[in-house]
């Protein structure tokens, strides 16, 4: 596939890149944890070692259901973060339980892959 039918692709289905891991964040307006992690992790992500080489990419529940990339299977619960390297799921974390416990499942996952 050529750069500018890959270009023209990604332009219109809304789609970024698939050339870097991506942390992406699924949230639903009225999703209380949600709305904690913004607060707790969401303000100081891009901050962070991680965030500077896996940037945050953030879909409303709706939006990513209906438009998700063709490789990722549908999102139940909000919140939900997908990490994707190349283009491919490497894991998910389903919910938010503490600061803490979700750095060590992102952890996890970034192992999985040659991300960082």
């Amino acid at each position: 596939m050529n750069l500018i039918f890959t270009s023209v692709v990604l332009l219109i289905f809304n789609v970024a890149p698939i050339f870097a891991a991506e942390l992406y964040f699924v949230r639903e307006d009225g999703c209380p944890w949600c709305d904690v992690w913004t607060e707790e992790v969401g303000i100081i992500y891009h901050k962070t070692e991680v965030g500077k080489s896996v940037p945050l990419r953030t879909f409303n529940f709706d939006e990513y259901n209906f438009r998700r990339p063709i490789l990722h299977k549908a999102v139940s619960f909000t919140p939900t973060f997908i990490l994707v390297d190349k283009g491919h799921e490497i894991g998910r974390i389903v919910g938010f339980s503490g600061e803490y416990q979700f750095w060590g499942l992102l952890d996890g996952l970034l192992r999985k892959c040659d991300c960082i």
